[in-house]
């Protein structure tokens, strides 16, 4: 007993150098002091919200363990798999933009949008929900060499007739956008001014690839490959031909066909302190419509492009509505552009 004891005292100091040397990669150092201002200077990054973040929080494995804690709760909608950029890029979207967004896209309801009237004042109106319409006026790039004859007043070189008949027509405005029926495709609504004052309208189509119009479309077919008469969409556009033809006072306008010698034009005509004005329609484009054929209610809602001086290519748009062949057109009147094809923002409608 007190030999073994002797033999551990003996050897007390070689086992302890061996334990200092076997442990010594492992021993930590005692942290240095801290001095009062740092301890301020970190109370003040952790509870000053005025202040920057710390630079540790700005590092990218820093952020991508943040973003996955975001992507954990129950409030973001981005699946777990969603990328660190993805998640950050969502959260940088204010809280109440993406309400607006969802109201608008997925409720499909109205927001208020401040424009002009025609006086200048100011005034908040409310914008329609978005139709069912995917088309927007860039599709028609076919239709863009027609447009150009009808605008320049050179619509009388389209050599358009009617094939059953062989009388012909001069070609007076378009109307394109949406079509009611949706296994149409695309193509525009014709209507045409013959030589006793007729007016009649037909379907107008691009060749293959829709690269350009086809040409034998700008004619009126009842039967064969280019059939393209108006047929069971005739009780949907007739309304429009006889404003015109009629022409009929709505709302302080006049609807009329300006025959000259060498063209015709449709127009719209009113009457106001300064004078009577002429605006002549190149097209009109269609946005919204009634789908179901058997509905009690039919009605086509877009926007009229028109001219104010035929001889100058600025062009002018109002927006309408033909409810049951009841028509109404707006006062508010957009900013002029100065190509046949509109822009995006003639599919932009306002609550009536």
């Amino acid at each position: 007993m007190g030999a073994t004891c002797g033999a551990r005292i003996c050897s007390g100091p070689k086992v302890l150098m061996d334990s200092q040397s076997e442990h010594a990669s492992t021993t930590v150092k005692a942290p240095k002091p801290v001095s009062q201002q740092s301890l301020e200077d970190s109370h003040n990054s952790i509870f000053n919200l005025q202040e920057p973040l710390p630079v540790a929080l700005c590092r990218p494995e820093n952020s991508a363990v943040a973003s996955s804690w975001r992507s954990a709760k129950k409030t973001d909608p981005l699946p777990r798999c969603a990328t660190p950029a993805r998640s950050a890029r969502f959260r940088l979207v204010p809280s109440g933009l993406r309400l607006h967004k969802m109201n608008s896209k997925m409720l499909r309801r109205t927001s208020l949008d401040s424009i002009c009237d025609l006086s200048g004042d100011k005034k908040l109106q409310r914008r329609a929900a978005p139709s069912r319409n995917s088309n927007f006026p860039q599709d028609y790039k076919w239709l863009e060499s027609v447009l150009e004859s009808l605008v320049c007043n050179q619509a009388a070189s389209l050599g358009c007739t009617d094939t059953s008949t062989g009388q012909g027509f001069i070609p007076v405005f378009f109307v394109f956008g949406a079509c009611p029926n949706p296994f149409c495709g695309m193509q525009a609504v014709m209507y045409s001014v013959s030589g006793d004052g007729e007016v009649d309208f037909w379907w107008v189509k691009p060749r293959q690839g829709a690269v350009a119009v086809e040409p034998n479309t700008l004619s009126r077919h009842a039967r064969g490959p280019y059939k393209n008469d108006p047929g069971r969409s005739k009780p949907f556009y007739k309304p429009l031909a006889d404003l015109f033809v009629q022409e009929q006072i709505i709302g302080g306008t006049r609807f009329g066909i300006e025959k000259a010698d060498a063209f015709s034009r449709a127009f719209l005509e009113r009457v106001s302190e300064s004078g009577v004005t002429r605006h002549y329609v190149s097209h009109i484009w269609q946005e919204d419509w009634s789908s179901n054929p058997f509905a009690s209610c039919k009605y086509i809602k877009g926007k009229i492009v028109y001219q104010k001086d035929p001889q100058s290519l600025e062009f002018f748009a109002r927006q309408f509505s033909m409810v049951n062949g009841s028509l109404t057109i707006l006062e508010h009147e957009d900013k002029l552009f100065g190509s046949v094809l509109p822009g995006d923002t003639i599919k932009e409608l306002r609550a009536e």
